[in-house]
């Protein structure tokens, strides 16, 4: 027996809605997956450039805390000279030098990048905050800011006794380390594996990079250098003055520029007298 047309189209639109229904179904199942680092899946799921009912994809690898690269951009070392003294004694017996100074240096690391970090790469800020620190010898304090900055305070005190018409110079160096690097890494390093064609895809969660930057103080060089004869004495008259000898100076003073490094060097007083 024949439909009437009302039937038809009553059969047509419950059909249309079965389909649509169980396509929903599918694509809710079996659609594509969105990769984040927070929520992601193992179930699985489509990849751009599939069809609509292929779903062989899933993931094989997933390596957290991935380090993509990391390039140094900075490394100074230098030798910085923060007190350079120069003693003359004109007179026929010894007499003290004396230094008293205080110096301020300041360490500092800083690790940013183009966001806000938080979440996002918070461990590589931390690792890369803790390289430069390290390499710098910075004396900071780490924080979540990913910025510290401490002034260290140096009380130089010393004194030596000078002989007899000598020139003598005092120095106290301290070494500089700058360090710097650029890191590009991601929360993680993931493959997705098409399981029908055997195809694979690496891809990254939260990629980005970071800049990080430290200056640090550490080692000490310094002590009395002896620089030259400045006067004689005559040595049967006790009482006689001091005679200015050729190419001697009247006047002391501070000198420019870094001079030699005292022998021995480290943390020494016991020469130059």
């Amino acid at each position: 027996m024949a439909l009437p047309v009302f039937g038809w189209r009553a059969l047509l639109l419950c059909g249309v809605v079965i389909v649509i229904h169980f396509s929903i179904l599918c694509f809710s199942a079996f659609g594509q997956v969105s990769h984040s680092c927070n929520g992601h899946t193992s179930a699985w799921h489509k990849h751009a450039g599939d069809g609509y009912w292929q779903s062989w994809w899933k993931i094989t690898t997933w390596e957290p805390e991935y380090v993509i690269a990391r390039i140094p951009k900075k490394s100074v070392t230098e030798w910085e000279r923060l007190v350079d003294r120069i003693h003359s004694n004109f007179d026929c017996d010894s007499s003290e030098a004396s230094v008293a100074v205080e110096h301020t240096v300041t360490h500092t690391v800083s690790v940013g990048g183009d966001f806000e970090i938080g979440g996002r790469l918070e461990w590589a800020a931390g690792a890369l905050f803790a390289k430069c620190q390290a390499e710098a010898h910075a004396k900071v304090s780490f924080n979540r800011q990913y910025t510290a900055t401490q002034q260290e305070t140096i009380r130089i005190n010393s004194s030596k006794l000078i002989g007899a018409c000598k020139q003598v110079q005092y120095v106290y160096d301290k070494l500089r380390r700058e360090r710097g690097y650029e890191v590009e890494a991601a929360d993680a390093r993931f493959t997705c594996t098409d399981h029908f064609t055997g195809n694979s895809v690496t891809d990254y969660c939260n990629r980005g990079k970071l800049v990080g930057d430290g200056v640090g103080w550490n080692e000490v060089q310094d002590g009395w250098k002896f620089l030259k004869y400045i006067c004689n004495c005559d040595e049967t008259d006790p009482q006689s003055r001091p005679v200015p000898s050729p190419g001697g100076t009247q006047s002391g003073g501070a000198s420019s520029g870094p001079g030699p490094i005292p022998v021995p060097a480290v943390n020494s007083v016991n020469s130059g007298g």
